[in-house]
């Protein structure tokens, strides 16, 4: 295993990954943070309404934690496999704002759920989630769709090649 990953890492420069990776690492605290203030105040939300903290809300609390860190993981793979596609900062960040902006969405309901009025932000933050979540599905479409004619073009290039190498032995 680590003869392959020396073999896919070998040409990447530091200065290529290490600014995706610094900012990787610093959206992940911050959506962290996030969450620990939507879990308090998911706490103080239960208590204004007379319930206590369920163990289905501390163990959502704790999968979403454990799901952004496999994520960020995952991401630090892509990062280092191909630091300069935008096809991997696409899917890299995108659906990472879009945790951020779910927790802001979520901070904001629990405060609703306090107080009895949501401030104008968070309804302003949750249209601006739906706008961005839209659009990168779109974008994402999108360059599904550039991958799968690349990956044709290859398939008919190398049919190509194989019909002329039977046509020169012929």
């Amino acid at each position: 295993m680590t003869y392959v990953l020396e073999k896919i890492y070998a040409n990447i420069e530091t200065h290529d990954t290490l600014i995706p990776l610094s900012a990787l690492i610093g959206l992940v605290l911050i959506i962290n943070g996030f969450m620990a203030v939507d879990f308090i105040t998911g706490i103080v939300a239960s208590r204004t309404k007379g319930k206590g903290i369920t163990s289905l809300q501390w163990g959502a609390t704790i999968s979403k934690s454990f799901s952004v860190f496999l994520y960020m993981v995952l991401s630090v793979f892509l990062i280092l496999a191909m630091p300069e596609s935008y096809i991997v900062m696409t899917i890299v960040f995108c659906p990472l704002i879009l945790v951020l902006l779910k927790e802001y969405i979520s901070i904001g309901e629990n405060l609703y759920k306090i107080y009895g009025k949501k401030s104008y932000i968070f309804n302003v933050m949750d249209k601006l989630f739906d706008l961005i979540e839209l659009r990168f599905f779109r974008i994402f479409a999108r360059q599904a769709d550039k991958l799968e004619d690349l990956i044709k073009e290859e398939e008919e290039k190398s049919e190509e090649k194989k019909e002329e190498t039977k046509e020169e032995k012929s």
